[in-house]
């Protein structure tokens, strides 16, 4: 399968788990299943385009192959997925991929662009916090001192932190971070 089409199961209210080895998943392909509870994406599946998975409120298990080589805006938002695997062949990753993803544990495997450590997720030379996941258990945090930017919503919804620590090194932080 070359591609599932934009918009293609949007709002579909009957299934529950997905499994797909297309090339491209299109724009709002699977957008707002209520019903959603699984997906399984194959190797061989290298682009998930925005919203693809927006709003789909029951999904809790996503499998990512290490195909995966860009992830669009808002592409699995507002879902309840709890662990990600990013992918070793990841190039392109929107900030806003995972936004509102509530019950995020951590992030898992990583790629020459990005890196995950102790659950969470950085560029490639961790110089850029991208997303720390929102039920990471802890109260205190302490950023790599090579980290100097830290990303737009990179610290959304995160309720169990009390305490942030960023070296000297830091030179900006994003619009909304924290």
């Amino acid at each position: 399968l070359k591609q599932i089409r934009s918009n293609a199961f949007e709002r579909n209210k009957y299934l529950v788990e997905v499994t797909t080895a297309a090339d491209t998943i299109g724009d709002s392909a699977f957008w707002n299943m209520k019903r959603l509870k699984e997906v399984t994406i194959l190797n061989g599946t290298t682009k998930i385009k925005a919203c693809a998975f927006q709003d789909c409120s029951r999904l809790t298990k996503l499998t990512l192959p290490d195909s995966i080589t860009s992830i669009g805006a808002w592409a699995f938002s507002d879902t309840n997925i709890r662990r990600v695997k990013i992918s070793s062949r990841l190039k392109d990753l929107d900030d806003t991929a995972f936004f509102k993803c509530d019950n995020i544990v951590a992030f898992e495997g990583g790629s020459s662009k990005y890196r995950v450590k102790n659950g969470v997720l950085y560029n490639g030379n961790m110089t850029v916090l991208i997303k720390y996941p929102a039920k990471r258990k802890g109260k205190f945090f302490r950023a790599p001192k090579s980290v100097k930017i830290v990303r737009g919503e990179a610290f959304h919804r995160v309720k169990s932190l009390t305490r942030l620590e960023f070296s000297s090194r830091l030179k900006s932080l994003r619009y909304t971070a924290i």
